[in-house]
């Protein structure tokens, strides 16, 4: 991928949509695609980071381990987002490991080229903060979600959820989840258990909201999730 085809993909991520075309080619000058398989790490908790990583096709899970050994998934990113913003931010260590859910391409931007756009380009860092704040308000949401939802709720928001972000329709207008999320990422996002949650998928199969076809979740009738969770 030459520098122009890099200036496109970062030119169409939200973050840098309002970016000057100069400020574009200033990053680019200074980032690298990488390229990972289904299940291989892009970042590791704990690790140094001085890249910000803007995903150019495929998805990516982002998930936060536990002491007691379980790991929580957070979110899932996908083409045009971005990773790794918070130690670009204050040059400390990742915050979280995110692994690739299929393959997946990314344009890693260095800390000091971010740096320098920012200081030459002050609207960056006000359209960053609006990001970050972004997040920080599904996380919230997400935490109200556990204290407010019981199970089946969880299940139901978080299928209507992954729908939006991950959903391709197929011919049929069924609306069908990325197969490379499994039941355990499932059950990881909401703090349940695989087999609690696979209980709760067998009852909306069985109230026609979901199908379940060779490992894939296929969304029938959201409208039954939707009264779940009002």
């Amino acid at each position: 991928m030459d520098g122009e085809a890099i200036q496109d993909v970062l030119g169409r991520a939200p973050l840098f949509v309002d970016l000057p075309r100069t400020h574009l080619a200033d990053l680019a000058a200074d980032s690298e695609v990488h390229a990972y398989r289904a299940g291989e790490i892009l970042m590791q908790q704990g690790d140094p980071g001085d890249t910000l990583h803007v995903v150019i096709d495929g998805q990516v899970k982002v998930m936060v381990p536990a002491d007691s050994g379980d790991v929580a998934v957070v979110t899932v990113l996908g083409p045009g987002e971005f990773l790794g913003e918070l130690s670009l931010i204050d040059g400390g260590l990742r915050s979280a490991t995110v692994e690739a859910i299929e393959s997946v391409r990314t344009v890693s931007v260095s800390r000091a080229a971010f740096h320098g756009v920012m200081n030459a380009y002050p609207a960056l860092t006000e359209r960053l903060l609006l990001l970050v704040v972004a997040r920080l308000r599904r996380t919230t949401r997400l935490a109200s979600n556990l204290a407010f939802l019981d199970l089946r709720g969880l299940v139901a928001k978080r299928l209507l959820e992954l729908a939006l972000q991950t959903g391709q329709t197929t011919q049929d207008g069924v609306i069908e989840i990325n197969p490379g999320l499994t039941q355990l990422d499932l059950a990881a996002m909401i703090g349940g258990s695989r087999e609690s949650v696979n209980r709760q998928l067998s009852w909306f199969e069985q109230m026609g909201a979901i199908e379940r076809r060779g490992g894939r979740i296929r969304l029938i009738n959201a409208e039954i999730l939707r009264r779940r969770i009002t």
